[in-house]
Order: C-alpha cells, then structure tokens, then sequence
C-alpha cells in the first residue's frame, strides 16, 4: 500500500520526486494563514459554494434523527478533497464534494469510532477527550488522501480500514498535539470573526479556517511525527520504582510526549 508520502500530490496526480525540505521551525500561523488566503483568493468561488452545499446538506440532514451520522462525514471528507487539490493546484470541482462517499464504510465507522472515543474521554474528566480528538484529528484528512489515491489506482479500496486510519492519525500526531491545539484557538477564532459581521461573515471565514487546517496538515504530512530531543536517549535516570512498576526519567518523559504532545 502507498504510504501517504508517496500517493500522488503534483498537479494532475503525478507524484513530483522531490518536495522541497520542511522543519517544524517553519510552521507558523502566520505562514500557514498566509497560503491559505493565497489559495483561498484563487479559489474562491469553488471554495465558498462547496461551504454552503455542505451547510446546506447538514441543515437538511439535521431535520432527520440519525441521518447526520450516515451523510455528513462523507460530505466533509469530500469538503477536504476539494481543499487538498486546491491546495495542490489539482484542479477541483464542485463533484470533488461527494468523493468521501466512495469509501462509504471507512468514513462512516471512523466517525463513530472517533466520536465514541472522545465521548468516553470527555467523561474521564475532558483532557483525555480532548487528548484523543487531537490524536485523531487528521483521519479525516488522511481518508480524503486515500479516496484520491483509490481514484487514481494507488490504493485498493479494500486496503483502507477506519481503525488502521485513525491509529496513521495518531502516529503523525506525535509532537505535533499541543501546536494543533493551540492552532485549532487561533483558526477557531478566525472562524467566529464572522459572527462580528452579522453571522454572514461566517461564509467566509469559516471555509478560510478549513483551508488553513487542510495547509497545517500538509505540512504535518510533509515533515512526519516530532521526534523527541536528540539528547533524549544520552539521558538515562535511574529508574523510579513504586508497587511493582518500574521505569526511568526517560520513560516517564516519553509517556508524557506521547499523550501530551
């Protein structure tokens, strides 16, 4: 199976063969809202009647018990398709919006196994569920990647599984948690600064904010998980010990890296 470094992000599809060298150091908010309003601006129109379809669609569906659960997941993966290839520069289209349908299943269950998770986390005194949603914050991205790559004839559909999605999610999530929260409040910000202009601003603002999640997960993709400090394996404690649990300094902060960020 292509990994997700290797299905096809030039334009047309083609894999380029070398993307050029990214760092976390150049990973600001700034920059990532920067080429956002740059793609924003040359795909506007697309951009903006895509957002409204997908309202649209959640307001019909919201007038039907369950029916939001079995329909708005796919038309959000197809929401972040049309994202990804504007980004891209792949040419999207309004039919780019109903992709996430053609794998139905993985996205259906990936919503409910993800819902369930950080419900039950929430319940556990809310950090573990906002820990969790963070893990799993870029599977939808991720079934967006593997819609086109099974278009493409990169990827077999039986090949894409939710749970073995959401466990690549939480694996690109390491290091990276506590910067997407932190993100995630000034893009959510972003987004709300429409309701200054009566609400309406909202159509704007909120799809900017879409597309700059869809650039941080770009360079998310680019640059891989965060490793721990380089000087991380030269630091070895003595171990802590208590009731048959035994582990050292660098274990415990390996632990906390894993969860916290």
């Amino acid at each position: 199976m292509a990994t997700d470094n290797q299905i096809g992000f030039g334009a047309g599809g083609e894999t380029p063969t070398e993307e050029p060298r990214l760092t976390a150091a150049d990973v600001t908010i700034g920059g990532i809202l920067g080429e956002a309003w740059g793609v924003y601006k040359e795909n506007f129109g697309l951009i903006l009647v895509g957002f409204l379809i997908y309202v649209i669609a959640a307001a019909i569906a919201g007038n039907v018990p369950v029916l939001p659960l079995f329909v708005i997941p796919h038309i959000l993966t197809g929401y972040y398709i049309m994202i990804l290839k504007a980004v891209r520069k792949q040419d999207p289209e309004v039919g780019d919006l109903f992709k996430g349908f053609g794998l139905y299943v993985p996205v259906l269950l990936a919503n409910i196994i993800i819902a369930l998770l950080v419900v039950l986390g929430l319940i556990l005194l809310i950090v573990p569920g906002i820990i969790l949603a963070l893990m799993y914050a870029l599977t939808f991205f991720l079934l967006a990647e593997y819609t086109l790559a099974v278009e493409r004839g990169e990827m077999q559909k039986s090949a894409v599984a939710a749970w073995t999605t959401c466990k690549r999610s939480a694996e690109m999530m390491n290091g990276w948690k506590l910067k997407f929260f932190l993100y995630g409040i000034v893009l959510g910000l972003v987004a709300l600064s429409g309701v200054l202009m009566l609400g309406i601003g909202l159509l704007f603002t909120a799809p900017l904010a879409i597309m700059s999640t869809v650039v941080l997960y770009e360079k998310i993709r680019r640059i891989g998980p965060l490793a721990l400090f380089a000087f991380f394996h030269l630091w070895q404690a003595p171990p802590l010990q208590k009731g048959g649990a035994c582990f050292s300094m660098g274990q415990v902060i390996m632990i906390s890296h894993r969860l916290f960020l």
